[in-house]
């Protein structure tokens, strides 16, 4: 993934979607569309009054409609990408943490062995969805055409950018900590990607 632009630099705003009510139950979302929790909403609220004055002028989202929701306020042109969308977490998908590590003893020390390939959950490896976002991420800057960009998002998704820019194997990507309805500001320019700050809440 090539972080050089053709053109002069620009803004991306990394924006994880803000709280549901199962991250707060402390369980796996992937493909599931939840709804805000109390806190969620409350984070929403700030982030669009943040924006209100400098408005982004391309938003891209998330499918999922607790990711989408913020993009529908922050804008009413909002473009739609899959590609942007959480790990498939497969049969982990709803359950606790603590329900998985009891249930799927095995399969959850299989898939930490071996994150990058390992698919014995029944969802998707991280670098399948390295794949997707790398993907994304290529066609958002080989053909820039605004200079304030959002991408409504997850955290993996989040995470699998900052590894790559700062060459951080994928592997680590758990050590980027991305809270819900944080925001990470990259300035892309010619000599490559500038991380403005990262997880700010």
């Amino acid at each position: 993934m090539s972080t050089v632009p053709t053109a002069e630099s620009y803004t991306i705003h990394l924006i994880r979607h803000p709280q549901t009510d199962w991250n707060a139950a402390r369980r796996y979302q992937g493909l599931s569309n939840r709804p805000w929790s109390p806190a969620g909403a409350s984070r929403a609220q700030q982030i669009v009054k943040k924006f209100q004055l400098a408005p982004f002028d391309h938003i891209i989202s998330s499918p999922r409609h607790h990711a989408r929701r913020l993009a529908e306020q922050l804008s009413e042109q909002v473009h739609q990408d899959t590609r942007w969308s959480e790990i498939d977490h497969g049969k982990w998908e709803g359950l606790t943490y603590q329900e998985v590590n009891h249930r799927f003893p095995d399969t959850v020390n299989q898939r930490f062995a071996a994150p990058l390939h390992c698919k014995s959950h029944g969802g998707q490896s991280l670098h399948e969805l390295q794949q997707q976002v790398s993907e994304a991420w290529q066609q958002l800057i080989q053909s820039p055409s605004h200079q304030n960009i959002a991408i409504l998002t997850h955290a993996t998704p989040i995470q699998l950018i900052l590894c790559h820019i700062t060459g951080l194997p994928i592997e680590r990507y758990w050590q980027f900590r991305i809270d819900c309805g944080s925001i990470t500001s990259l300035d892309i320019t010619a000599a490559g990607c500038i991380i403005n700050f990262c997880n700010q809440t």
